[in-house]
């Protein structure tokens, strides 16, 4: 679980900047978090 953290990250962020423009609130929770 550990080693899959940073793509994880990577792929969060790549969602996140997705969905910033369809939810913005859900697309800045999640790079936030990250």
């Amino acid at each position: 679980m550990a080693a899959d953290v940073p793509t994880a990250n990577i792929r969060v962020r790549r969602y996140s900047l997705v969905i910033l423009p369809k939810n913005i609130h859900l697309g800045i929770k999640l790079y936030i978090i990250m």
